[in-house]
């Protein structure tokens, strides 16, 4: 396609402005930019903007996919059960903000999300998350490196796993990408996008270290999933990725 282009622009047929646009076009459907604001936003499928628990407005796609770990069957599962909520709202076929909150937020949805990132450990999340639900509801989603070892034990002691020592299980939390260390816990929340930016395993290359100094959060899905607090004086998690970060560039997060 850029071949094309160059061509149309070398023989006179476009101006460098026009092949310019085009080049610009291209970039933004492979990134989804097209797709998110044209299709989606533009034509009022979806709403451009959600109205989060802490208040703060933010790009609805932003908030669907920081929930998950961005995989492709995790996009299906959300927005499956988003459409169910629709048809069962007869909405169709505009969605309403309420409509992608409780979708999101279905109970299946999240253990969903959250037993995809446990895989390794399959069926270990179904045999303790009611206890784990009374165990950690209205705790904190963030914490430091020493109350994330308490909070990794707490968790590892509904059900011990038999292959993996007590010590080590917070290792696991943070290797599955459910907790993440925040990226700037001096300034903690972006005021101007309502978000606390946070590196998980799962976008980043390499090991996220422990340290009692460090800042740490639960993933959003798990956060949720657990019933954890949602503080006024704090934000959403926010899980930035290292690379393709064409939404997070086109939203302004960092």
């Amino acid at each position: 396609t850029k071949r094309y282009i160059s061509m149309l622009q070398r023989t006179d047929i476009i101006s460098k402005s026009e092949s310019e646009k085009c080049y610009k076009m291209i970039a933004d459907i492979r990134r989804g930019t097209v797709l998110r604001k044209e299709i989606w936003y533009k034509r009022g499928f979806f709403p451009s903007t959600i109205i989060n628990r802490y208040g703060f407005e933010e790009d609805c796609f932003a908030y669907i996919l920081r929930h998950t770990q961005r995989k492709p069957r995790e996009l299906i599962i959300v927005v499956n059960s988003i459409i169910r909520k629709t048809l069962e709202k007869n909405e169709l076929p505009k969605i309403s903000e309420e409509t992608i909150r409780e979708g999101l937020h279905d109970p299946i949805v999240l253990h969903a999300l959250v037993s995809d990132a446990l895989s390794p450990f399959e069926g270990y999340l179904s045999n303790i998350v009611d206890t784990a639900k009374t165990t950690f509801a209205n705790g904190p989603r963030i914490m430091n490196g020493k109350n994330l070892i308490r909070f990794a034990s707490s968790f590892y002691q509904i059900e011990p796993l038999s292959d993996i020592d007590e010590k080590d299980f917070v290792q696991i939390l943070l290797k599955t990408g459910m907790i993440g260390r925040v990226k700037s816990p001096e300034k903690k929340v972006e005021k101007e996008r309502g978000y606390i930016s946070a590196d998980f395993e799962y976008l980043i290359q390499g090991r996220l270290p422990l340290r009692d100094d460090f800042v740490y959060c639960v993933h959003p899905a798990f956060a949720d999933l657990l019933g954890l607090a949602v503080d006024e004086n704090e934000a959403a998690i926010y899980p930035i990725p290292h690379e393709h970060a064409w939404l997070e560039e086109d939203i302004g997060i960092t």
